[in-house]
């Protein structure tokens, strides 16, 4: 997605679809670099059209973090995986792809693994941090609640069709 408005953004959370804004672009940027801008999160320039962050490719959500054979976490910033590290809740040998060359490397051997992120001054009221574990934690919640919803759903269609082969069946024995 090309920015053509860097004065005026939001940001809307994918759990709670609290919004941040409106905010300069690259207060947006710092966000996504401090970790603050998940992979579900939504963005907007305007307040009604809403795109996921990683789409916005100026913000480099580039890095998908492989958790196990078939879990993964991303994409997100390299900012995010130095902190991630950091916080321990990944490892230097832990895989990450490259979204944009799809190239798998561990973390210590990618080119950013000695820079340290940078302290970045946010404002008072600014997304927090949130981890991986919170984020897939909050997801799996998110696909249990839709998967009641469809059950409902299903139940409802169910109880609707048998009603109507009973009145099918009513209408021919007549």
């Amino acid at each position: 997605m090309s920015i053509s408005n860097f004065d005026s953004w939001y940001l809307r959370k994918y759990g709670d679809n609290e919004i941040f804004g409106p905010v300069h672009f690259d207060k947006i940027k710092e966000w996504a670099m401090a970790a603050q801008i998940a992979p579900h999160d939504m963005l907007s320039e305007d307040g009604k059209i809403w795109t996921k962050a990683p789409m916005i490719l100026e913000l480099q959500m580039d890095w998908l973090v492989q958790l196990s054979d078939d879990s993964f976490y991303g994409p997100t910033t390299v900012h995010a995986l130095i902190e991630f590290l950091q916080l321990g809740e990944i490892t230097d040998d832990t895989v990450i792809i490259n979204c944009c060359s799809g190239k798998q490397i561990r973390l210590n051997e990618a080119d950013f693994y000695q820079k340290k992120s940078s302290e970045t001054d946010i404002e008072a009221r600014s997304p927090q941090k949130r981890s991986i574990r919170h984020n897939l934690q909050q997801r799996v919640r998110d696909l249990e609640l839709a998967l009641v919803e469809k059950n409902r759903h299903l139940q409802i269609a169910e109880d609707k069709i048998q009603k109507l082969q009973i009145q099918v069946r009513d209408l021919s024995s007549r």
